[in-house]
């Protein structure tokens, strides 16, 4: 276990999961529902009205937005961008497109990731392997 200041209070704690202190993670979580309950009544808010509203801050609310905790409703489109292309999405970080697309390039067959097994390489066995190191043959 890591044990680590709190990036929002400074507050030293053990990280199991969470990057904040529990107290931290319990305010965020007490802010997400006040602002859950709000946007339930109220969906069409825009991020302003909903920060006026609840005092969960316009950033903060961005955030559970890209974490996906959030979603963007009709009469709202544009006020989220995708990272990479910069076209109107939803949640998350990318639109669709791109989320392909990076999938498609970080897949195994993905020439950018250089060759995948091949039949030639008969020194090879299917699985894991560990490279030997210089002191690995000292011994």
């Amino acid at each position: 276990m890591k044990v680590m200041n709190c990036p929002k209070c400074g507050r030293l704690f053990t990280k199991i999961v969470s990057p904040v202190c529990p107290k931290c993670e319990r305010a965020d979580e007490e802010q997400f529902q006040k602002l859950r309950d709000y946007l339930e009544e109220y969906p069409l808010s825009s991020i302003t009205e909903a920060s006026d509203a609840t005092g969960v801050s316009p950033k903060r609310i961005l955030e559970y937005l890209r974490e996906g905790r959030l979603q963007i409703t009709k009469g709202l489109e544009g006020e989220l961008r995708c990272a990479r292309c910069g076209t109107a999405i939803e949640t998350g970080n990318f639109c669709d497109t791109c989320n392909r697309k990076f999938a498609k390039e970080l897949s195994y067959d993905s020439p950018s990731l250089g060759p995948g097994p091949s039949a030639s390489s008969s020194k090879r066995s299917s699985g894991m392997h560990i490279y030997k190191t210089k002191k690995d043959y000292e011994r």
